[in-house]
Formats: C-alpha cells, structure tokens, sequence
C-alpha cells in the first residue's frame, strides 16, 4: 500500500509485464528498426528531462530519461571507440568525433529527422 494514499502499489519486477501504448510502441520499433524486449525502456528513454512517467499512484522515472541516458552515453562511446581505434588516428580525432556524435544537439536531431519527436513526453509546460 502507498503510504500516503493507501491504493496499492504493483511494483514494476518484470518489466514483460508492463503495457504500454501498443500503436506508438509499434510506430517507435518500425522507425528504429528493432523490438524491445522490454518496452519499458523505450518509454523511458521518450521522456524529455524533467517529465515523469507515471505507473499507479507514484512517478517510475522522476528524471526523464537521464538515468537510461547515461547507459546510451556510454554504449556509443564503446561503439565510436571500437570504430576509431583500428583506424590509427589520433585521441583527438576521436575525441572531436564523440562530441559531435554524442551532443544532445546531434541526437535531437537525429531523433526529429527519423520521426520520433512525436513520441517524447515533455515536462509539464514544456513545449518544442
């Protein structure tokens, strides 16, 4: 029980479980080209910084997506690295390449110029 609402509270331990909106969900996977395994995870990474998804009487992610975007953050990093490193280029050129992969103004826009600007949640009163 919610300690201050009384209403039960269904933890979220398997995230299979979880059932989001099935037509987005569907619509995310055929832009990106994958299924998740655990559409949890697509959700959270569509929350805009400082929005909240909200399952039964609390708020799942307080943040947004930045606790999941640290994992992405370092994901590509490993992914440039391995990439870079045979190439035999200097530490600068991979440095120069992380940043202008990994700002957050590259990814908005990749994100806006394959159709899934539609699908972020934004904070209460944010707008595009």
């Amino acid at each position: 029980m919610h300690p201050q609402t009384g209403t039960p509270i269904t933890p979220i331990s398997n995230l299979n479980t979880f059932t989001p909106d099935l037509t987005a969900t569907h619509a995310c996977e055929a832009i990106l080209g994958y299924t998740f395994h655990h559409p949890l995870h697509l959700y959270e990474a569509l929350l805009a910084s400082g929005s909240a998804l909200t399952l039964g009487p609390h708020p799942r992610f307080r943040s947004g997506n930045k606790r999941l975007a640290i994992i992405g953050d370092r994901i590509l990093d490993l992914l440039l690295s391995l990439a870079w490193y045979p190439t035999g280029e200097e530490r600068l050129t991979f440095d120069t390449l992380r940043n202008n992969v990994t700002s957050n103004k590259n990814l908005e826009a990749v994100g806006t110029r394959n159709g899934l600007g539609s699908f972020v949640t934004l904070a209460e009163g944010a707008t595009v």
